[in-house]
This record gives structure tokens, sequence and C-alpha cells, in this order.
């Protein structure tokens, strides 16, 4: 079963698994929320904005503390950083913590307030927050990736192996696609292990095992033991979207001793 998308669009619906409403809350920036349909503890926030009304007043406006070395650092730079903390700020509101403020760890990863887990993306003139109250079976990690055209091609082999581009290539006649779909679903894993393992791990420590077009859900297999609690052999699961011009993956992240299928369905019901 071969994907076929629609024609061309640079703009990014919230994913389907989350009831959300947006507003334009001033000219070239809109914010969108939600909560998850099959979980009303996680919660989501949208940023799009229009680089040409991007002002650094807005980090003032809203409260985002932009860090020293950003201050000189170019304009989108500081746009990107900005519509990502002000998506946390807002998923965070409705998650119910009293601090929004959101630093940046040592390897520059988003440090949520103690009692959430989180996770930011950015692509484009989109980023997305997830956030959760804290539960000892949930990790959640966050990507969105703009699709820029044969930026990806180049990078095929290191993203994908031999494997995984058979079990791509039975879904998706578009190389490219796959590629970033692949990209994303490890790149969410990493993020959703960080704040445990506190390392940087290659893409072929990762293995793509299963796609399910019709639930638009994934599964990944890790390929190393990277700690104790992750294991080489464990599996991990997700959900994507794809928007003509954007893939977005959700994964959740659990310890080996956990149940896999109660913490799959913390994130998707349907994720089998």
């Amino acid at each position: 079963m071969l994907i076929e998308l629609p024609v061309p669009t640079f703009a990014f619906p919230s994913p389907p698994h989350f009831r959300v409403t947006n507003r334009v809350v001033e000219p070239g920036l809109t914010l969108s929320v939600g909560v998850a349909k099959h979980d009303s503890d996680l919660f989501f926030s949208q940023v799009d904005w229009q680089a040409e009304f991007f002002q650094d007043s807005w980090f003032g406006r809203y409260a985002i503390a932009c860090p020293s070395e950003l201050q000189h650092a170019l304009s989108k730079r500081r746009a990107e950083f900005f519509a990502g903390r002000l998506a946390a700020l807002n998923a965070l509101t409705l998650a119910g913590s009293l601090e929004l403020h959101v630093p940046r760890g040592v390897f520059r990863e988003p440090l949520f307030p103690e009692g959430f887990i989180g996770s930011i993306s950015h692509s484009g003139q989109t980023a997305c927050s997830i956030v959760s109250a804290k539960h000892p079976q949930r990790r959640l990690g966050l990507d969105l990736e703009f699709i820029k055209p044969q930026f990806i091609l180049n990078l095929v082999d290191e993203i994908v192996t031999p494997d995984e581009k058979r079990v791509l290539q039975c879904y998706f006649a578009d190389v490219e696609l796959a590629t970033y779909l692949a990209f994303s679903t490890k790149e969410s894993l990493f993020k959703a292990l960080f704040g445990e393992i506190q390392q940087f791990i290659g893409f072929q420590c990762v293995s793509l095992d299963k796609i399910d077009i019709q639930q638009r859900t994934f599964s990944l297999r890790l390929n190393k033991t990277l700690t104790t609690q992750h294991r080489q052999g464990d599996t991990y699961h997700g959900v994507f979207e794809l928007s003509p011009r954007h893939v977005f993956t959700l994964c959740s992240a659990v310890s080996s001793e956990c149940d896999k299928q109660l913490a799959t369905t913390l994130l998707y019901p349907n994720i089998k």
C-alpha cells in the first residue's frame, strides 16, 4: 500500500490524536493547544509564526527568557527558540504547572519543571511541545521535520539500513518521504531517552521495526544496550502524522522492566 499525498502546502495541521483549538494571538503568531483524545493527561501545544513578523519584544511580552548565547544569533534561531518555549509554556499551563520556565541543560536539552516531563521540536516556522505529569512508565519524545526537497537524500545510508529500506519500500514510493519518517521516528526516541541516558546515540543504534499505515503507528528496536533499563532488543512505540511538507512523530519510551503494552496504551491505545 503506497501513500499518495495531496498537493504540497507549507501549513502543518495539528496532529489528529489531539483535540486542538487555535487562535491568532497577534499578527504573524498563531497558537494551538489541545489534549490527547485518549489520554487526558497528555497536553500538546503548537506555535506557528511568520518570519517577517518576528520581533525580539515577543520574549518579554510572553515572559520567555532568551539565553545570552542566542542574543546575537540570527533572527531565525531566536524565533525558533522563542516559539519552542512558548509552545512548552502553554502545554505546561494546560498540564497545571505553576512553573513555566524551561531552561536548557548542559547538552542544550530542555529541562521541564519538577513533576513534569515533556519534549519540544521545531522545524520550518512551526514549533510543538508535548507535556505530561511524570509517570514511572512514560518517557516522551516529539519530533517535527519540515521536508526540504533533496536535502536528506545524501544521508539515506547514514539514517536507514538495507533492512529498514525494505520495510519502508513496502509503503512509500517516495524515498525522500520515507527517509524523513525514519529520521523523525529515531529522533523522537532519542529525545524520549536522553533525559535518562544522557548520551547521544547514532542512527544505526536503532532500527525501524514496524509501520502501520492505517493506524499511523511505528515501533523501533534497540540494536545495542544503552543502560540496564534500555537493552539491546527492547522495543519502543510511537505515532506519526504526515502532511505534504512535514513529518510529525511522537514516541513513548519505557524502561525494560515495565509492561511495554501498558506503557504504549498510555500514549495511544490503538498501537499494536
